[in-house]
């Protein structure tokens, strides 16, 4: 088991861990499950009255296979389909594919002036859906299929390329068969979508689910994976064998309809998904190879970045005698400013105490000169607590890459237990760093020299 094992997964539900960060929490998806179930109920209606046909629905995707992820990003969404499956016998057009996503999209668009949570139906629809934005960052996609009860096909209708056969029921029962008992591998598989996420900009490039989550079942059952030590064993495994199987090749078959490729990325698209996925393999092996606690949190966080857990060792391991290069650890002055009322609320070093939300916060290193020339400063905010669960921001690069930045600023937003973690790299190792807990509570800063009562107030021109 490598020395980031723990930092991937736990069976004690308060410890941050990668798959912690990277699910859902059980507020969202009783969030999710409310809305769908809200959707179903009046699609089925509505289109039942527009089409006089039976109308039934199936919750699909990655909620129904148990892979969601949470959004990487507090600008991204997640991501519920929701199938509806229009009912008639034979394969005879009852209705064109254009029929059935204009009734859809009409039925959307009737639904969003009722529910003040909805934000906007996407226009014009997706090639294969229709889409619906809601407040609470999500959206559910709602693609509609022709269901034949004698055959029990289904065609689902796409914008531009007619009728396309597909049963996302029969892929579903192929990955449950597979998946039965096994925990790692849902959690494996959402390891892959948040690197995915992460590293792929969503709708430009970004591998699909479905492709990731059907290798990895096919994968799974080689012993390295499915008998790793820990998620990190595992997980290193499973990359090393993505990288093969597209270095040999770029299909990926659907295992319930063979003739289809779940790979629809472009040639160039493949290539920097190809040559990302090279680079996660050689990481995560280093990681696994590593002899101590930093070598192997390096290069985790290169691949997972501020969704990976920080180390609470950070400082303590920098110490370390046994690294191979010289070790720095930076000193860090954290200024507080109030901005409501605006007024300094201290300055203090290596930690922040509670403050309260509406603080600007300004992180300087006051010995530049024990590091490097040579060497790069990176800034990672890493959040906790349940504010910043509910948002999905649990974090950003304040720097990265090739700078030099000796400061940084943030702001105080969410309550909770929230670190900035200054990492020093020399040739892209890190040589060392400190991370710096801030605390912050709901409790606000008093106005300074408030407004006396008018009862003690001086009266002007009278007595």
């Amino acid at each position: 088991m490598g020395n980031s094992a723990s930092l991937f997964y736990s069976s004690d539900p308060e410890k941050q861990t990668l798959h912690r960060r990277v699910a859902p929490n059980a507020r969202q998806l009783e969030l999710l499950q409310s809305r769908w179930q809200e959707l179903r109920d009046f699609l089925e209606s509505y289109l039942s009255d527009v089409t006089g046909c039976d109308v039934r629905t199936w919750i699909q995707g990655s909620y129904k296979f148990g892979t969601l992820i949470r959004p990487v990003r507090s600008s991204d969404e997640f991501d519920v389909d929701l199938g509806i499956y229009v009912v008639w016998e034979g394969d005879h057009d009852l209705f064109s594919p254009d029929d059935l996503k204009g009734f859809v999209q009409d039925a959307l668009i009737a639904f969003k002036e009722s529910h003040d949570d909805v934000t906007k139906v996407a226009d014009p629809p997706k090639e294969r859906c229709c889409r619906i934005h809601y407040k609470q960052n999500f959206h559910i996609d709602v693609p509609v299929y022709h269901l034949d009860p004698r055959t029990n096909r289904r065609r689902l209708a796409t914008s531009t390329r007619g009728w396309e056969f597909s049963d996302p029921r029969a892929i579903y029962i192929w990955f449950r068969d597979r998946a039965s008992g096994h925990d790692r591998l849902r959690r494996l598989i959402r390891y892959l979508k948040a690197w995915a996420a992460l590293t792929f900009p969503q709708d430009a490039g970004r591998p699909s689910s479905i492709m990731l989550t059907v290798l990895a079942a096919q994968l799974y059952g080689i012993n390295a994976i499915r008998n790793a030590d820990g998620d990190d064993d595992a997980l290193a495994a499973l990359l090393d064998q993505l990288a093969r199987h597209f270095n040999q090749s770029r299909a990926v078959p659907n295992p319930v309809a063979p003739d289809e490729d779940l790979n629809r990325l472009t040639d160039q698209q493949f290539i920097a998904f190809r040559t990302a996925l090279v680079r996660a393999a050689e990481g995560a092996a280093r990681g696994i190879a590593a002899n101590d606690a930093l070598t192997s949190y390096a290069a985790w966080s290169d691949i997972f970045g501020y969704l990976f857990p920080g180390s609470d060792a950070l400082p303590a391991t920098a110490t370390r005698a046994n690294l191979p290069v010289a070790v720095v650890t930076p000193e860090i002055s954290v200024r507080v400013v109030s901005t409501k009322p605006a007024h300094l609320v201290g300055t203090y070093v290596n930690f922040v105490p509670p403050i309260p939300k509406g603080c600007d916060l300004f992180f300087s290193i006051t010995n530049p000169e024990a590091i490097p020339v040579d060497a790069t400063v990176e800034w990672v905010v890493r959040n906790e607590g349940d504010e910043a669960e509910d948002t999905n921001d649990l974090g950003h690069f304040a720097s990265r890459g090739s700078t030099r930045s000796m400061t940084a600023t943030e702001s105080s937003a969410y309550r909770g237990k929230h670190y900035m973690d200054c990492v020093i790299r020399r040739w892209g190792q890190i040589i060392g760093g400190r991370r710096v807990p801030v605390t912050i509570q709901a409790h606000s800063f008093p106005v300074r020299n408030p407004p006396r009562p008018a009862f003690v107030q001086h009266r002007k021109g009278g007595r």
